[in-house]
């Protein structure tokens, strides 16, 4: 009897057989690059079928833009449901976009809510999804089911998806450490975007690389802190498929893919299916292995270590850096004389008295009658042991523009004195 299930997988080797998600900032060109790519890959305008869904903005801008709009959820499913029903009337379609990936979600929680308050009693409506279907995050599981079922008629049609997202940073949790960092990803619910990045195969982030030089601290006359300002001399469109040194939420199912390209159609497909010829030929030579993703962090990871050594180092010269002063040193060839085995012990406890005597006469004439050279040891006895007044002191010594040995008696009383 022959098996009724199982079957081998065959690579796909076109750009045009995977799913994407564009993220990216507003004006970097986004919608272009979607319909760019469908006229790259189908040599048709109709190659991409874009709908504009809910507030987003309509595209008038891109010349041969194929597209319809889609105030409601309802009416993607339509649109949906005639590119899947009537396919032969998109001969040339190969993707559907959807612009945008927030707007998308938005619309889909305010038909769930409508679908709930249809069906409930009347005392259980809602007017937000947190209600819907009783709550406990059933109206947002609702939500991504009428989503994903969209999806899966979509794929079974034939076509391939492109999700346009919007960015911005969001703080995310470390799951092994709990550490918070900071990443640049979709302006989407992080359940809704887990979700949706699970249906594709690769995520890319545009933005404009721009190159700022003369760069100088000024203070925010609003805020009063100080800010790196700079002068622009470069912008360029690029796209990350990797964070390339700093934080961006990515995906790939494409070990070999290059870290960036220039925002375009041709380098965008170019490095897709360059990527998995790559993938497949290091599977030939290497059998039974696992290829490793390019590690994005490397380079991040060494600076980083580089700079943490850096701190240190500059911490434990800080004093001498500031004060530019050399601490007095005790010379070699001085001797410590020990007290003689017959010295009176009142000529001891006499001279300690002494010495306490002259501590006391120098506390009461701090500020006063104390040389500079004093002062200045005393400064810097004040600034190595206490971090407190050793911030108090530089804060002084910024106030005049001046190094330490450099200050006025007056100013060196005032430290004295603290």
């Amino acid at each position: 009897m022959a098996r009724k299930c199982g079957k081998k997988n065959v690579l796909h080797k076109k750009f045009s057989n995977y799913n994407y998600i564009i993220n990216g900032e507003g004006d970097v060109g986004k919608t272009t690059l979607a319909y760019e790519l469908g006229k790259a890959v189908a040599n048709s305008d109709e190659g991409t079928f874009i709908i504009v869904v809910g507030k987003e903005n309509k595209p008038k801008h891109i010349d041969g833009l194929f597209y319809d709009e889609a105030p409601k959820f309802e009416k993607v499913d339509e649109y949906v449901e005639e590119l899947c029903e009537n396919k032969a009337e998109f001969p040339d379609t190969v993707f559907v976009a959807f612009d945008s990936l927030d707007e998308l979600f938005r619309i889909a929680e305010d038909y769930v809510v409508r679908e709930w308050n249809r069906t409930c009693p009347a005392d259980k409506r809602c007017k937000s999804i947190s209600g819907a279907y009783g709550g406990y995050q059933a109206g947002n599981r609702r939500v991504m089911d009428l989503i994903g079922k969209m999806l899966e008629r979509l794929e079974s049609a034939g076509y391939q998806t492109i999700f346009i997202g919007h960015t911005k940073k969001k703080n995310k949790v470390d799951m092994k450490t709990g550490i918070e960092y900071e990443t640049i990803t979709c302006n989407l619910d992080n359940n809704y975007y887990t979700f949706i990045k699970d249906k594709v195969n690769l995520v890319g982030t545009a933005y404009k690389e721009r190159v700022i030089t003369n760069i100088e601290s000024k203070k925010n006359p609003f805020t009063k802190k100080n800010v790196e300002v700079g002068s622009l001399v470069s912008e360029k469109r690029v796209m990350s498929f990797v964070p390339d040194g700093f934080c961006l939420d990515t995906k790939s199912h494409f070990p070999f893919i290059v870290p960036k390209i220039n925002l375009n159609a041709k380098e965008f497909i170019d490095a897709v299916e360059k990527a998995i010829v790559d993938e497949a030929k290091w599977r030939a030579e290497h059998p039974g292995e696992i290829p490793a993703l390019i590690n994005p962090y490397a380079e991040a990871e060494e600076k980083a270590i580089a700079a943490a050594d850096l701190a240190k180092e500059e911490e434990s010269d800080d004093l001498d850096d500031f004060f530019d002063d050399e601490e007095p040193t005790i010379k070699e060839d001085a001797t410590v004389e020990p007290i003689k085995e017959d010295t009176d012990l009142a000529e001891v406890t006499s001279e300690s008295d002494d010495i306490d005597d002259i501590f006391a006469e120098e506390d009461e004439a701090e500020g006063s009658e104390m040389s500079r050279e004093d002062m200045l040891k005393i400064t810097r006895q004040k600034a190595s042991s206490d971090p407190v007044a050793k911030n108090k002191i530089k804060n002084i010594i910024a106030e005049q523009g001046k190094k330490l040995a450099e200050l006025p008696d007056e100013i060196l009383k005032e430290i004295v004195n603290l």
